[in-house]
């Protein structure tokens, strides 16, 4: 696929970055032959990777899913305190 992004997130213990990569990966993307998206987790780093056909899909993919992860922190830290 042409169009890509990567990103990481450090988070302050693994638990939390696992928690948060688990909670994404439940649901896949829409367009699964035009667009491909890899999580992983090494320490307390979460690695992100989309690849798409199209930068349009490229973009909508990306942005729903940094809204999910604002999700997912905000979540961890009302019960943990801060995690970034």
């Amino acid at each position: 696929m042409e169009y890509k992004h990567t990103s990481a997130i450090c988070y302050k213990t693994e638990a939390q970055a696992i928690t948060v990569m688990k909670t994404l990966s439940v649901d896949d993307e829409l367009n699964q032959d035009k667009v491909a998206r890899e999580l992983r987790v090494d320490n307390t780093t979460l690695y992100i990777s989309f690849e798409a056909t199209e930068p349009r899909l490229l973009r909508a993919a990306v942005n729903a899913f940094y809204d999910l992860l604002g999700l997912a922190t905000r979540t961890i830290e009302e019960f943990e305190g801060p995690c970034v």
